[in-house]
């Protein structure tokens, strides 16, 4: 019986969950109810000083303190995936070279490390874009009137376009390693 049960059954499951729709649209992120913005941290820029920025072509909007708190979580959320995308490298490395120290840090993100440049803007559709430049703690004496802009790098600098009408992120670039 319990098998012309599961014979029955697991057709059935096969064949509905083929069916399923796979959505492609930018996942919506779960904002908790309160996020602590360290203002110390960041600066929000005009479009004018960020030329080469994704959001360059969008009229200037401001930012209120409900979204910066919308795009921490955001930023949070993607940071947490990379560093999941990162795990496996790095225990990949660990066996590849076995007799060598590693520090989990080389291969993280930690976003109490990273300096963040805003430049928020509209787009011809209504939508707040932000383009949010983040960098490490270093170096940049000047981060607060001019953009960080470097090639390589690697994780020390990434970049992501956060489109807060849709609570999503649609681009999120870690520079690579020379």
């Amino acid at each position: 019986m319990k098998l012309q049960t599961l014979s029955i059954f697991f057709p059935a499951l096969v064949f509905l969950a083929c069916t399923q729709a796979v959505d492609k649209t930018p996942k919506q992120v779960q904002l908790p109810r309160t996020v602590q913005v360290d203002t110390a941290n960041f600066v929000v820029f005009p479009i004018k000083e960020a030329p080469y920025s994704p959001v360059r072509n969008c009229k200037p909007a401001k930012l209120s303190s409900k979204d910066l708190e919308k795009i921490e979580t955001i930023l949070l959320q993607q940071i947490g995936n990379y560093n999941r995308e990162q795990e496996p490298k790095f225990r990949e490395y660990l066996k590849e070279h076995p007799g060598k120290e590693a520090n989990r840090k080389l291969f993280m993100i930690d976003l109490k490390e990273y300096k963040r440049q805003l430049v928020a803007g509209t787009n011809n559709r209504g939508e707040l874009l932000v383009w949010v430049n983040c960098f490490c703690n270093r170096h940049f004496e000047n981060w607060k009137k001019e953009i960080v802009s470097v090639e390589d790098g690697g994780k020390c600098f990434f970049n992501l376009t956060i489109n807060l009408s849709k609570e999503s992120c649609e681009e999120f670039y870690v520079n690579g390693n020379a």
